[in-house]
């Protein structure tokens, strides 16, 4: 099972008729185009909307599907995690220091690195 098989409804056991008798053919997707406001927009939102939809349940029925997503969210949630800890010290050493000074300092010492930026000594 490939991975394309996963996004792929595969009706081979309705037969070749099935798209057509079920109203899952090439009209599937007809829009009114006679309404009165400009539909272009809600028109493209339902369709996010359907598209979201249908991938979420292509999720919920597959097992497979449904597995990678959930290793997917957890190696997420591990590497946002693994940052906010490396980044603690960083975010603890910013708030003693705003602590401290106020936002005046900040505001001050962010002028003076562009000063040095703008005459060529940014050290």
């Amino acid at each position: 099972m490939g991975f394309d098989d996963f996004f792929e409804n595969k009706r081979s056991h309705h037969g070749s008729n099935y798209n057509q008798h079920y109203g899952h053919g090439d009209h599937r997707y007809s829009h009114d185009s006679h309404d009165s406001h400009d539909s272009r927009h809600s028109d493209h939102r339902n369709d996010d909307y359907a598209r979201w939809m249908a991938i979420l349940d292509k999720i919920k029925n597959n097992k497979q599907l449904r597995l990678y997503a959930i290793i997917a969210v957890i190696v997420i949630l591990v590497i946002a995690i693994g940052l906010i800890l490396l980044l603690l010290p960083l975010i603890i050493q910013l708030v003693n220091y705003i602590s401290q000074n106020g936002l005046q300092g900040i505001t001050d010492g962010i002028t003076g690195f562009i000063d040095k930026l703008w005459k060529g000594s940014g050290k």
